[in-house]
């Protein structure tokens, strides 16, 4: 129990402040993705070693998630949400001094241990700690935090890459998590002293017949008859097309049209932005489709197929023809993320799994990103971009694949 609020003014307070410290880690964790370009433009290293980097902090990142999700329930939220905050910083400070490869595997693996529970928390502050009235608006507007910092992000490096070298974005990153990390602990200071701790008032009341019902059928069983373990399949692939995608998307521009890296970043920057129209369309879809968040995951992976398939003329068409290409399957995959990490796990409300769910399905999002941003690198470097392409609509035919599989399962299971 971390308590929850009742006043009005602190909830909107402590909103804000976990907006903000969200959405400057989320810049701050796709630093080293806005270097990329630069770094393989320097020689300094290959693409397939620069993709190990921010394979292996994706790795370490959903892998402490999976094995650490129940650490993130015993633990405030707050605490949890500084030590993300001082491992980013200690890592991007890091990361700005050495060019040794590594230094910067560690330094960046280490942020990403370090940052493992700080969606949980900043979920857990949400659900449990804002005023009641609050939550729901928060939890959309949440949503928007990634793509917010990553627009920043870039937007920072088109800004910083024309004059100075790619370490200057690291710095950038510094000083941000040192603003935040006073910001934050000046907010968690005035939380505290208005938080009240009545049980009852706090946790949803559950029936004695819910109750029953979720010690009647286990864990295990739950997913397998619902379909949910098929649903991991698009849950990585989503995530290999998105942060692998918009990971490579400066480096591919670069290779294929010439342009130099603070413009590579600008039209990755404006991708990002786009992205954010996601959240709002993702709802849309929902809502036409009954609500169920499994059918719109399947329309997406199927429409994003031909933009994908499209993609293959790379280097043969105008390059605003492709950045469009990539606003559409990007923005489709990033739909797809409030779908795969809010909307199915929180189905499993009932049976009192949403924690595990919630861990489960982030966990193997973090591991497409690791493979995405190792794998379409090394691909890269191996075969070229055209074959990157191909595995793009392989990866989105399977997830759709799986999707349709699932869902007879899933309407089933729910319709009970």
């Amino acid at each position: 129990m971390h308590g929850y609020l009742k006043d009005e003014k602190t909830s909107h307070l402590l909103f804000i402040g976990v907006w903000i410290a969200y959405t400057v880690l989320c810049l701050t964790r796709n630093t080293y993705s806005t270097a990329i370009a630069s770094i393989v433009d320097e020689g300094l290293f290959t693409k397939s070693d620069a993709g190990v980097i921010n394979a292996v902090f994706y790795l370490i990142y959903g892998t402490a998630l999976l094995v650490g999700g129940k650490l993130t329930d015993k633990l405030p939220p707050w605490y949890m949400i500084t030590v993300g905050i001082i491992g980013a910083l200690a890592a991007n400070i890091v990361m700005a001094q050495t060019r040794s490869f590594h230094v910067m595997l560690i330094a960046w693996s280490l942020n990403g241990l370090l940052q493992f529970a700080v969606w949980p928390s900043v979920v857990n502050i949400i659900a449990t700690v804002l005023k009641k009235e609050h939550r729901q608006k928060a939890a959309l507007y949440i949503s928007v935090c990634v793509s917010t910092g990553y627009v920043l992000g870039y937007f920072a490096a088109m800004l910083l890459l024309a004059r100075y070298s790619w370490s200057s974005l690291f710095w950038f990153s510094a000083i941000l998590l040192i603003l935040v990390f006073v910001l934050w602990q000046f907010i968690t200071m005035k939380t505290k002293k208005k938080l009240f701790f009545n049980k009852e008032d706090a946790l949803p009341a559950q029936t004695e017949a819910v109750q029953a019902e979720k010690e009647k059928v286990p864990f295990m069983r739950i997913l397998l008859l619902s379909g949910f373990f098929l649903l991991l399949v698009p849950s990585l692939g989503r995530a290999m097309l998105d942060l692998g995608v918009k990971s490579w998307v400066p480096t591919m521009m670069m290779e294929n049209y010439g342009i130099m890296p603070d413009t590579a970043s600008f039209i990755a920057m404006i991708v990002a932005l786009v992205n954010i129209s996601g959240v709002l369309l993702a709802a849309k879809v929902q809502k036409r489709l009954g609500n169920c968040p499994v059918s719109a995951v399947a329309v997406f992976l199927t429409v994003s197929l031909p933009f994908f398939g499209l993609m293959l003329f790379i280097g043969k068409i105008p390059i605003a023809f492709v950045t469009m290409l990539l606003l559409v399957t990007t923005t489709l995959s990033y739909s797809m993320n409030q779908l795969i990490v809010v909307q199915i796990p929180t189905s499993f409300q009932k049976y009192n799994c949403i924690g595990l769910a919630t861990s489960i399905m982030n966990a193997f999002a973090s591991f497409g990103a690791t493979l995405g941003n190792y794998g379409f690198g090394y691909i890269a470097d191996k075969m070229g971009w055209h074959a990157v392409i191909v595995s793009w609509l392989i990866i989105a035919a399977v997830g759709a694949l799986c999707t349709f599989l699932a869902l007879p399962a899933w309407k089933k299971f729910f319709s009970n």
